[in-house]
């Protein structure tokens, strides 16, 4: 009852809280997914907001009542929340370009589908590596990670406590450097057993020309190519427990950055 009459006197505070959630889980991997219902999204906004709000609004101090400065505070919070979102799905943009890398050399490039959570085309590898990450992150409770970043950065970021500056930026794109590296590292074992086999059909086809080795390559990298996959499943379990982890501590430092 002391909790409800709380949220009823400071609704002003739980509407700026409502922001920030909104902003991370409108860009972060699996909540923002098309696939999710509307009516879910909004649900889950509300209750993780009430969630925040009981636990933190006693050391939230009290916010203006005057239109423009609350209007730019909601603002401010909700870009502290799509920049907590976007840094969380990086890490997933790390699957889908180690996907299109791995595509390219086992035949599958122009073998594409859509993906539900933007609605564009990515590549199949990608997307069945994107299944298993989603169904990993769900499974080990990954979102967690997510969800703590959300409430650490009520700690250091308090509401009026945004402070936007070159470091924020700087950071970020050094994250985009990471998941190039990542994704390279990710599709490296497979790319280079691919890059083999094709030496190995050139020398085929340098010493027995009457062989058509492009109709022999390509079912050959194609099934290569899956066996990788299967026998890499293990290690790419180990990859993504290790993926997540990294991603928690690149959201904390970034939130250390933002005030």
């Amino acid at each position: 009852m002391d909790s409800l009459t709380s949220l009823l006197n400071r609704v002003d505070i739980f509407l700026v809280v409502m922001a920030r959630v909104s902003g991370v889980l409108l860009v972060a991997p699996v909540f923002s997914s098309r696939n999710l219902p509307t009516q879910v999204k909004a649900g889950l906004i509300v209750l993780i907001s009430i969630i925040v709000f009981m636990a933190k609004h006693p050391q939230m101090a009290t916010v203006t009542t005057s239109i423009i400065p609350f209007v730019l505070l909601l603002i401010s919070e909700l870009v502290i929340g799509l920049i907590i979102g976007f840094a969380s799905y990086l890490i997933f943009s790390v699957i889908y370009i180690a996907g299109q890398e791995i595509d390219m050399h086992i035949g599958f490039a122009m073998v594409n589908v859509v993906d539900p959570l933007s609605g564009i085309s990515v590549p199949l590898v990608g997307t069945f590596k994107y299944m298993i990450a989603i169904l990993v992150y769900l499974t080990t409770n990954s979102y967690n990670y997510l969800f703590a970043a959300l409430f650490h950065s009520y700690d250091v970021i308090p509401l009026l406590g945004f402070q936007p500056n070159k470091a924020i930026s700087t950071y970020l794109i050094g994250m985009f450097g990471n998941v190039l590296a990542l994704s390279v590292k990710l599709a490296v074992p497979i790319v280079g057993a691919l890059l083999v086999a094709e030496v190995a059909l050139g020398i085929i086809a340098r010493t027995v020309p009457q062989m058509n080795v492009f109709l022999v390559g390509i079912p050959a990298k194609i099934v290569i190519g899956i066996i990788l996959l299967v026998l890499i499943l293990p290690f790419y379990m180990f990859f993504l427990d290790m993926l997540f982890e990294t991603n928690y501590s690149d959201l904390l430092k970034l939130i250390k950055l933002m005030h």
